[in-house]
């Protein structure tokens, strides 16, 4: 059976079938990486770490997100003064018209 076989005969599961077979097929991976000595970086990276179960408020913790009080504090100051925001979002419709087009979205 050849990849794309493999790709098709997978739309058919769950969600839940296709999160496990991920994970299954990630920490295939892994241990190729480690039995190949393979990239030093992936020798740090903790496959069931990833693969755990936490709560948004956990992993909010995890990484140490901090509130934001006021909206005011998600501003910046660098918009370019010859840019209109009106330009901005026309460029942004174009390309995701474009990406409709070419089959990306």
């Amino acid at each position: 059976m050849g990849l794309e076989e493999l790709i098709e005969a997978t739309e058919n599961l769950s969600p839940e079938e296709k999160i496990k077979l991920v994970e299954a097929i990630s920490k295939m991976l892994r241990q190729n990486v480690i039995k190949k000595g393979a990239d030093d970086q992936l020798h740090d990276f903790d496959i069931d770490a990833f693969w755990k179960k936490i709560t948004l408020s956990e992993l909010a913790e995890e990484q140490r997100v901090s509130t934001v009080n006021q909206l005011e504090d998600l501003t910046v100051d660098s918009w370019p003064e010859d840019e209109s925001v009106d330009e901005m979002i026309e460029v942004i419709y174009s390309l995701r018209s474009l990406n409709k087009q070419q089959g990306m979205c």
